[in-house]
């Protein structure tokens, strides 16, 4: 008898384009790198990006995705919400 586990991985592993960080970033930063984020969604939202770009929000000490070009800020700001709650789960 064989027992299959599969494991949903909820957080997003992935380079992103700008990272935001509310612990330890700063919104006078460029947000093209983890150490370089940005602190807050108000610094981000004012982005306009590119189809191939993607933003990506730190809660605890995983990266999940934020925001695609096709997501509006209000999306990405819901769509945190839900993986970081879901991540409490962990």
């Amino acid at each position: 008898m064989f027992l299959l586990l599969f494991i949903v991985e909820k957080r997003i592993v992935s380079n992103f384009s700008y990272y935001i960080d509310p612990v330890n970033g700063d919104d006078s930063n460029t947000g093209n790198s983890p150490s370089s984020s940005w602190k807050t969604t108000t610094r981000s939202d004012s982005v306009s990006l590119a189809p191939d770009e993607t933003i990506g929000y730190k809660y605890n000490r995983f990266w999940y995705l934020y925001r695609t070009p096709h997501m509006t800020a209000n999306e990405g700001r819901l769509m945190a919400n839900i993986e970081t709650a879901d991540a409490n789960e962990f």
